[in-house]
């Protein structure tokens, strides 16, 4: 019988045209700046930017900003928003746990570090528990409380980042210090290095699941589609020095920066399409949702831009032991769950989704009946 109930129950995932890819910035109400570091919650309605004179953060995709913070280098999100972690190249890690409305403090200093670099990067797993920081290793599994040191280090210049798990860790690094990308699969506990095929290394994204790595070099981007054991260098780029690259969660979506222009790939790096949103050819750091439908760029000198296209959820459905479960990426734009019986009337479920911060998936648990059953995803 089990069997038989689990035939009847039908799923359809969100019906809507999946146009062309197509750029359209929007200018947010953020004040011009020296803008140094950008990230976004998984939906990108939480936005917080790392400027000359201090964090600014805004919770409604960017229509308005207040100013939290001293001046800091570099910054992670929880998927949520709610947990923020950032450095300031000193030798203390600032957390917070009301998306950057006060802070607290843990100086590292008399345990781990022992190099005059100070602390310049930091990465963050989905629910905020895992960080990393850099350039001399440390891991922290409870929100920054207590630090572990793992005995790698890497250059100030580099980057590091995390599966949403924060199992997977990345570490990748500039000539001086050792060079490549380090890959950890067990949080910290052991690294090795991977077949990176270059030397001077600027920034490095990871798909949620870690599995797909895109690297920026001083003179190209590189894509692994098996973390980091084969690399395949884009081709079609022009001769730039790049610097900034962010990820969608499944690796499909990346922008990348270099000195003057953005660039887009919508096909985990085959192509690319370049789009500045205020037409200046100047730095830009960026980020984006984890749909890969919400790009945020900060201008070096001026404001924080904002580019949104519809997306178009997959709705996905597996078999548990009793029931089933149903799940989608969390959308950059808002979505319901909804039911029906005939696909004539429709009628929102009521059971709240449950947020996988592993998979950065909404869930809902549907017990199977005899009845057949259709689910959507539809906008209010």
């Amino acid at each position: 019988m089990k069997s038989a109930k689990l035939l009847q129950l039908v799923w359809i995932a969100l019906t809507v045209a999946n146009c062309a890819f197509a750029q359209t910035w929007t200018q947010t109400s953020a004040p011009s700046n020296d803008w140094n570091s950008v990230a976004c919650s998984a939906d990108g309605t939480k936005i917080a930017a790392l400027a000359s004179d201090g964090i600014y953060f805004s919770t409604n995709s960017g229509a308005t900003w207040t100013l939290s913070g001293a001046p800091m280098s570099s910054v992670a999100l929880s998927a949520d928003g709610n947990k923020w972690a950032a450095v300031n190249n000193g030798f203390d890690v600032y957390t917070s746990t009301n998306w950057g409305t006060t802070w607290a403090t843990n100086n590292m200093a008399s345990k781990l570090i022992h190099y005059d670099f100070g602390i310049t990067l930091i990465a963050s797993s989905a629910d905020g528990s895992k960080l990393m920081t850099g350039p001399e290793v440390s891991i922290s599994s409870d929100s920054g409380m207590t630090w572990t040191a793992t005995g790698l280090t890497v250059h100030p210049s580099g980057s590091v980042a995390s599966s949403a798990d924060g199992t997977k860790l990345f570490a990748a690094t500039a000539s001086g210090v050792g060079f490549g990308v380090y890959l950890s699969t067990n949080s910290g506990a052991y690294w090795f290095s991977n077949s990176a095929p270059v030397f001077f290394i600027e920034s490095i994204a990871s798909s949620a699941d870690g599995n797909k790595l895109a690297l920026i070099t001083g003179s190209g981007i590189f894509i692994s589609t098996n973390m980091g054991t084969i690399w395949t260098e884009t081709t079609n780029l022009p001769a730039a020095i790049f610097l900034r690259i962010a990820s969608s969660a499944d690796g499909s979506k990346l922008i990348a920066s270099d000195n003057e222009t953005l660039y887009v790939s919508v096909d985990s790096g085959a192509t690319w399409t370049t789009n500045n949103p205020d037409g200046a050819n100047t730095e830009k750091t960026v980020t984006l949702s984890v749909d890969g439908n919400k790009f945020i760029a900060a201008v070096n000198g001026g404001g924080i831009w904002i580019s949104q296209t519809t997306p178009t959820p997959q709705l996905n459905l597996a078999a548990s032991s009793s029931n089933l479960a149903l799940s989608w990426t969390i959308p950059s734009t808002n979505f319901v769950l909804q039911q029906s019986a005939d696909l004539v009337s429709w009628s929102n479920v009521t059971d709240p989704p449950v947020f996988n911060f592993a998979t950065l998936q909404n869930q809902v648990a549907v017990t199977p009946t005899n009845a057949a059953a259709f689910y959507r995803l539809s906008t209010p």
